[in-house]
């Protein structure tokens, strides 16, 4: 098979009526399928599994250009196809260094807006699925002149293919820093920045609202707030209380988010988030008079209350949650993450004998 065949072979793979249903599939999927049923597990997977189906032959069209004109650069294209996309879409959806990669790739020659997919390692229990699907249709596809008219074809199918894999996915803000600083409106609610939630209780729970008041009201980034309980200053290790006598008493630690183990234990609870800013000191904090309540926005971790009874609750805001750094939560960690890697290597270990 010479070059130009292999291109040929391509084409036909590329515009043969399996591919075009998937790539019709996705589109559908994403256009009307998941307006209907929003956040529905299924929507999500029959992307992820269309998307599987139709990329490794938009891949081999697209490297058929630039193969080498030997025997071992089109074998060399197919092993990059069939074999080497599944395994780099199972370390996109495993590893947060890699996905962060591909999104920021993506991003290239944008504003930085948002686009992407959170990491679901689940997603990759697709790739048998879908790359069966997608050597059948290497395999029943076949060698064929086609003419111009085919030709212009399969740039259109190609055109299409590569737009919907970069626009298909649910958006997502690449950059999540969490709750960085704090405001209150003069109505005594609290409202929580960069994240748009606000509280109306002292801090103990958060929801999340867009609108224009919360965007308007000021942010205070204090590093000390006067209470009749005294003054409270932040410092590296936490958050102290001033005493009448000018001695200072550690309150609130932040001793738990150091350390390797913890740090790596946040990575995990936070792999979702995009570029994770991990948190290991108070950012702020901000007295509530209706409630007697301090609160300390700490970042991705959400914030820590300090209640009128001298006690201090780890609050989440929306989805920037405490990460639980006891033993068990240690354990459930690497367990989920063994998990995880079985998993892929399952689906690889499947993908391998398909190819």
């Amino acid at each position: 098979m010479g070059n130009g065949d292999f291109r040929r072979r391509c084409e036909a793979a590329l515009t043969h009526p399996a591919t075009l249903i998937a790539l019709a599939a996705l589109l559908a999927n994403d256009v009307v399928l998941k307006a209907l049923f929003p956040g529905a597990w299924a929507m999500g997977k029959l992307s992820d599994l269309a998307w599987m189906s139709f990329a490794p032959p938009l891949l081999a069209f697209l490297l058929s250009f630039a193969v080498p004109k030997s025997a071992a650069g089109r074998r060399a294209a197919l092993g990059v196809t069939y074999g080497g996309l599944p395994m780099l879409y199972a370390a996109f959806n495993t590893f947060a260094p890699v996905h962060d990669a591909i999104i920021r790739a993506l991003l290239i020659g944008t504003d930085g807006g948002a686009v992407g997919s959170p990491m679901d390692a689940t997603d990759s229990l697709v790739i048998p699925f879908g790359i069966t699907l997608a050597i059948w249709a290497w395999r029943r596809s076949a060698t064929s002149e086609g003419g111009g008219r085919r030709w212009r074809f399969g740039l259109l199918v190609a055109g299409i293919a590569a737009f919907a894999s970069v626009a298909s996915s649910p958006d997502i803000i690449l950059t999540h820093r969490g709750v960085s600083a704090l405001g209150a409106m003069d109505d005594g609610t609290l409202v929580a920045f960069d994240a748009m939630y606000g509280s109306d209780d002292g801090g103990m729970s958060w929801s999340h609202n867009n609108s224009d008041r919360y965007k308007e009201n000021a942010v205070y980034t204090s590093r000390s707030v006067e209470t009749p309980r005294g003054e409270y200053i932040m410092t590296g290790s936490g958050v102290e209380r001033v005493g009448e006598d000018g001695l200072r008493e550690l309150v609130y630690s932040t001793e738990y988010l150091r350390g390797d183990a913890n740090n790596w234990l946040q990575e995990m609870a936070t792999r979702n988030l995009g570029d994770r800013v991990l948190t290991t000191t108070a950012l702020a904090i901000i007295y509530h008079p209706e409630s007697g309540n301090l609160i300390v926005p700490m970042g991705i971790q959400g914030v820590a209350v300090g209640t009128t009874d001298g006690r201090w609750h780890r609050v989440a805001v929306g989805p920037y949650s405490p990460t639980d750094f006891s033993f068990s939560g240690k354990m459930r960690a690497l367990a989920e993450q063994a998990w995880r890697i079985g998993a892929i290597a399952v689906a690889l270990s499947i993908s391998a004998l398909t190819v």
